[in-house]
């Protein structure tokens, strides 16, 4: 796993001495939680199950557990998306485990565990991805990029998953389309304004651009020109920030965040006639 030394020496420790029944795994989305899992199955030499994280697919798994001959581990991946119902069912096998059960759920914001199971669960956060990491990655898995397109993608990026998106993408467009807003958000109407949001997905099995990326994106735009002075660079950088940070919240409205950030931006942007 490219990137993640210090992690799986600190899994081989825990491996070791024992490895903890239940481990909750952080990490930002699309980092490889889930194949970290799956690591970690492989270096105890034991099977692992990728749970559904439905209240009843949750109970059933439990039932099972306690009932199992040989060490498993259950994975329960983005407990951020799991119901109250679902993580209160998870709580309570926290207080008499089965025997031969391991537990690992992995999150993309510590937020969203409850309190009770984040203290009783070892805390194994992935390592933070470095600019060698990810441009190593991009040569891995053998995408074929300008040295100006890598440097693009890379600066976007926080993990694989995120390049992966976007060589998926028409990066040209999705540059174009930046660049475009940004230029224009403060000149145009607010109803053509609030058609940005038409161009995002918000769900997983919808089309358009990602949101964090079109934020990092801006972001980037703006980094690239504070050396003019201009405060709304700087204001648009903390809008940004913003959204991409209240993204990780579990039921957060994307759709009415984005019109927020529109209106906010208007705000910032908008040239007095």
């Amino acid at each position: 796993m490219i990137g993640q030394i210090k992690c799986l020496e600190n899994v081989d420790k825990l491996i070791a001495k024992g490895f903890p029944r239940f481990v909750l795994i952080t990490g930002c989305e699309k980092s490889g939680k889930k194949i970290l899992s799956k690591e970690i199955a492989k270096r105890m030499g034991v099977p692992i199950i990728v749970c559904g994280i439905k209240v009843e697919e949750v109970r059933e798994i439990i039932s099972l557990a306690y009932k199992q001959g040989e060490p498993v581990i259950y994975l329960f991946p983005n407990i951020d998306d799991m119901s109250i119902n679902a993580k209160n069912a998870l709580l309570k096998v926290t207080e008499e485990p089965p025997r031969q059960a391991y537990f690992i759920i992995t999150a993309k914001d510590r937020r969203n565990v409850l309190p009770t199971l984040l203290s009783r669960s070892y805390d194994l956060p992935m390592d933070l991805y470095s600019y060698k990491d990810l441009m190593e990655y991009i040569d891995e898995k053998g995408y074929t990029m300008t040295a100006e397109v890598k440097d693009y993608v890379r600066g976007l990026s926080v993990s694989p998953g995120d390049i992966d998106m976007l060589a998926e993408m028409d990066i040209t467009a999705f540059k174009e389309f930046t660049e475009l807003v940004l230029a224009n958000i403060g000149v145009v109407n607010g109803a053509n304004a609030l058609k940005i949001g038409r161009r995002f997905a918000y769900k997983p099995e919808e089309k358009g651009w990602d949101i964090k990326l079109f934020m990092r994106a801006i972001m980037n735009l703006c980094l690239h020109n504070l050396e003019d002075f201009d405060i709304r660079y700087h204001k648009t950088i903390q809008l940004c920030g913003g959204v991409i940070t209240k993204l990780s919240i579990n039921g957060i409205d994307k759709k009415t965040l984005v019109d927020m950030w529109i209106l906010d931006m208007r705000s910032v942007w908008m040239v007095e006639e």
